[in-house]
């Protein structure tokens, strides 16, 4: 009897040791693991963090740039008429600037809807295309040319507001044309944030 007690007792103390060896064991394994999980976590939450944030400035240069483009768009429908085009400008050439005007008001207006919809870079090309051209057209306007004799000399600050809001469109959707086409990444510097 005395040795099924001892041989009891030896076997439930190899058991405890087992048991506690195992827990350790355990310990251990789930320890390293959560250390992973938790570097593996903490990577994503940064990754998640800085994706949102860059989806939120994607956002906010898209809804400047189409107020940038609504401006123009509207200063250049102001533009219609007599009344605001320079003191030395040929009046024959009026219902040829008014129907420009008219249609690149309307163009630009309606621009401001792919740039808060974020439709893509076809659209963000295309826009800044347009707006390039019209800005080099005033441009070209201003230098001595054939066709205005003279250079154009404005009185009214309404072409200065408009090229400064098309000039505003043209930097923000060349900064929203870089943002889209760089992996984001490489942009978000996320390729550091790996596992180590």
């Amino acid at each position: 009897m005395e040795y099924s007690y001892l041989k009891i007792s030896c076997d439930f103390f190899a058991l405890i040791l087992t048991r506690l060896y195992l827990l350790q064991l355990y310990n251990k394994i789930m320890k390293k693991n959560k250390n992973k999980m938790t570097s593996s976590l903490a990577s994503y939450e940064v990754r998640s963090i800085k994706k949102q944030s860059l989806n939120t400035e994607s956002h906010l240069l898209g809804y400047i740039a189409a107020a940038a483009t609504l401006a123009g768009g509207i200063l250049h429908l102001m533009m219609i008429g007599s009344s605001l085009k320079p003191d030395n400008f040929p009046m024959e050439l009026l219902p040829y600037t008014d129907a420009l005007f008219i249609v690149a008001g309307i163009a630009q207006m309606l621009w401001a809807l792919p740039m808060i919809k974020n439709w893509g870079l076809r659209w963000y090309y295309i826009g800044m295309a347009g707006t390039i051209a019209l800005t080099i057209l005033l441009a070209l306007t201003r230098i001595p040319n054939e066709i205005t004799d003279a250079a154009l000399q404005d009185r009214n600050p309404m072409a200065l507001l408009t090229e400064i809001a098309q000039l505003l469109y043209i930097g923000v959707t060349a900064i929203i044309i870089v943002r889209k086409k760089v992996s984001p990444i490489r942009y978000l510097g996320i390729h550091k944030l790996a596992y180590p």
